[in-house]
């Protein structure tokens, strides 16, 4: 039964379900009732299908990769390692699917790549993590020039370049823009107003602080409040005085 096709939870039909039950209490209670399981057969299952689905596995069942890296490209490009579903299936709580197939299957499209056109895309010299290449396509989408958008990556398929900057912009609006409203927000960005006292001695950089940036600081003197903190800051200079 365990194995068996026609049974919509069970590890072949959906080993997907069996893997999010872990973390799923109601999931796990399905199962359990389907299958007729104590919670330990479940338990043991579940630690049973997460050890056989280790990296070596995955990679050599996966044609063509050579690496996890690999495998990640062959999912977000064709859903192939999950068997056509998308890791939303794991984590509902994400804004929209992760994957190019996956989102493209929901606008009708049947556009996906080959992996050789996956590694040209994030790993080539202007991959799409580059800013600057990134700026290029979306200009040359803007300005409906695929033919040089495409000069950009050399793809085999070409055809799928609007399907790919429209689910970029999607990614821009449900990840990028809620993850940066904070900061603009918070009076971050690229042009900032702050009071005369903030420039001078306070101000804070709402964007270099949430890059983390050491010195998020964007004032341009120190504000000395008392003879201590003259004396600590400038301690170096004033043993060389004395």
């Amino acid at each position: 039964m365990l194995w068996s096709s026609s049974i919509p939870v069970s590890i072949y039909t959906n080993p997907l379900a069996w893997l999010s039950a872990a973390t799923n209490p109601t999931l796990f209670a399905t199962i359990q009732s389907v299958f007729g399981l104590t919670p330990l057969q479940m338990q043991r299952i579940i630690l049973y299908l997460n050890r056989l689905a280790n990296s070596g596995l995955i990679v050599r069942a996966v044609p063509g990769c050579t690496s996890m890296l690999d495998v990640a490209y062959v999912q977000w490009a064709s859903l192939g390692p999950m068997s056509g579903q998308s890791l939303k299936a794991l984590d509902s709580k994400l804004p929209m699917v992760p994957e190019f197939r996956a989102f493209a299957q929901g606008i009708g499209s049947s556009a996906s790549f080959t992996l050789g056109d996956v590694r040209k895309l994030f790993a080539g010299p202007t991959s799409i993590t580059n800013p600057q290449y990134l700026g290029a396509l979306m200009q040359f989408a803007s300005a409906n020039e695929w033919g040089r958008a495409n000069s950009l990556y050399r793809l085999d398929n070409a055809n799928n370049l609007p399907v790919l900057v429209a689910y970029l912009m999607q990614v821009q609006q449900n990840f990028a823009v809620p993850a940066i409203q904070p900061v603009l927000n918070a009076g971050g960005g690229l042009c900032a107003t702050q009071t005369v006292d903030q420039w001078l001695f306070s101000g804070q950089d709402p964007l270099l602080q949430f890059l983390k940036v050491p010195a998020a600081g964007r004032n341009l003197f120190t504000n000395y409040t008392s003879p201590e903190m003259v004396r600590q800051v400038n301690a170096p200079f004033t043993r060389l005085n004395t």
